[in-house]
């Protein structure tokens, strides 16, 4: 059984664990109920870590570059499995058997502990944190083991839960974390917990806002396949308060193993810090706009100059056609935090909801404090691009199409380089950043060019891209490890291909 208290103050360890492999202990059937003595408080703060460590790690990574933002250089090979859609069944193993034994195994056994002492302030932090970690591991693989898992050796091959049957548990278990008595004695949070909140500190009112927030995206996620249930639970919350701030893990510092987990395992753990380059489709339409997070989201090319993009899955072009010293640089910080929410998407979320007629809100507003709140994450100032006349003016007088695709823009570009896992779901379940008429790329690997016609802000096919009918991934596929352990894995789940779309995705 894992050691708690050592993962608590070695978090390192965590991140450094995940982007080199797994060992044989992680098993997602680990009863959290009985393990070695530890405090909630710290197994909290293990499992927050550990939900960090990937949704901001190897899973933003897969998303970013699905999303777009950056694409793998043609002078290295690391990610070329991502990038030309070669997803296999022992990718991403590690990632979701931490999920599981690490991060979910954590996060229960903290809400178990805090039910037990009526501790409910505790109890929604954890419950808030795991339903995070549930919804992100259903949106990646659809079916999961959900209401059999961590069950210990009483289950030992857990069935599976349909996506849908998954959200509906999550709503439940939020509202009735929500309907708890925080005024209670027994709610009251000792200096302790407070000390352990790396997200709040404590703030019950945000970790409230927090669960309302998730609320909303639950509901948003089935706004295409079940129009009538994401309207109504949207308007139950009509009087809910939601973020008005970051969700975050704030904590990183310039240091080995203690950085943040994409540039840990991006730049620092590795011998080539040059992976990822600028993608020309959100390059491009940073340029085309006179964006200036343009050189906030991309660096200098190695020959120190301003640098040029590639196109999306450009890794086999050779380079004498372009030289990969000339090529833009993705940028990575290593204290960047990793974000549960941003308050840019909080705007955003809610300003489709109000385009879409589902609240009172005023969209424009909400769409303008979205993009103002991504350009001052960078330390830049959008208002004039909002400004009447400006480039990402609202299209007020537009039908919801036009309206949503202008909210779902922003929202993508908004989430470069900190939320890719986010930004790629809200592609399959919108479709925006559309799919370009115009490639990127003119001609071959070996003779050709950038294409100037191709202004970005839409996707290109990868040009290494592997599925049938240039079909663009839409999942990862169900790990061999638990294959081989679960007897009650679908037969139709591991038929699925990474192109099979999610149970939400229907528009």
């Amino acid at each position: 059984m894992k050691n708690y208290l050592i993962k608590i103050f070695l978090i390192g360890f965590i991140i450094t664990f995940l982007t080199t492999g797994c060992s044989d202990w992680l098993d997602i059937n680990t009863d959290p109920n009985n393990p070695s003595d530890a405090s909630m408080e710290l197994v909290f703060t293990a499992g927050v870590m550990e939900v960090a460590a990937n949704v901001g790690g190897y899973y933003n990574l897969l998303g970013g570059m699905w999303s777009q933002y950056y694409t793998q250089s043609n002078s290295a090979n690391q990610y070329k499995y991502i990038d030309g859609y070669i997803i296999e069944a022992t990718d991403f193993q590690s990632n979701y058997r931490e999920m599981y034994a690490g991060a979910l195994n954590d996060l229960k056994y903290a809400r178990v502990k805090a039910e037990a002492s009526e501790n409910w302030s505790f109890n929604l932090m954890a419950t808030v944190m795991e339903v995070y970690a549930w919804q992100v591991m259903a949106d990646i693989y659809d079916e999961i083991p959900f209401q059999e898992a961590l069950s210990g050796t009483s289950v030992p091959s857990p069935k599976y839960d349909k996506g849908s049957v998954v959200y509906d548990s999550l709503i439940k278990r939020l509202d009735v974390a929500l309907s708890k008595n925080f005024d209670a004695v027994s709610s009251v949070l000792t200096k302790a917990q407070i000390n352990q909140d790396q997200v709040f500190a404590g703030d019950i009112s945000k970790w409230k806002q927090f669960a309302n927030t998730l609320k909303l995206k639950l509901y948003l996620r089935q706004m295409y396949v079940n129009p009538s249930k994401a309207q109504a639970g949207i308007v139950s919350l009509k009087d809910a308060e939601f973020l008005n701030e970051d969700a975050k893990l704030d904590i990183f510092i310039n240091e080995k193993d203690k950085d943040n987990p994409l540039f840990s395992s991006d730049r620092t753990n590795l011998n080539v810090a040059t992976n990822l380059r600028a993608s020309a489709t959100l390059y491009n339409y940073l340029e085309t706009k006179n964006d200036p997070r343009l050189t906030k989201c991309f660096d200098n090319a190695p020959n120190g100059t301003k640098g040029t993009p590639m196109p999306q899955g450009g890794f086999d072009i050779i380079s004498t056609v372009i030289p990969p010293t000339t090529i833009s640089v993705f940028h990575l910080e290593p204290t960047t935090p990793v974000y549960f929410f941003s308050l840019a998407e909080v705007k955003f979320m809610l300003a489709e909801v109000a385009a879409k007629g589902w609240s009172t809100d005023n969209a424009k507003s909400l769409y303008d404090e979205g993009v103002n709140a991504a350009f001052s994450r960078l330390g830049e100032d959008g208002s004039s691009f909002v400004a009447s006349g400006g480039v990402y003016e609202y299209p007020a007088s537009g039908d919801f199409e036009a309206q949503q695709k202008a909210i779902i823009t922003q929202k993508w570009v908004s989430m470069a380089g900190i939320q890719g896992l986010e930004a790629f779901l809200e592609n399959s379940r919108t479709h925006y950043p559309a799919i370009s008429a115009i490639s990127a790329w003119n001609g071959t690997s070996s003779n050709g060019s950038l294409n100037p016609l191709f202004t970005g802000g839409e996707f290109t096919y990868s040009l290494a891209g592997t599925t049938p009918g240039k079909k663009f991934p839409k999942r990862l596929l169900v790990p061999m490890s638990e294959r081989n352990a679960n007897s009650n894995v679908p037969a139709d789940l591991k038929a699925k291909g990474i192109t099979d779309k999610i149970w939400w995705d229907t528009k």
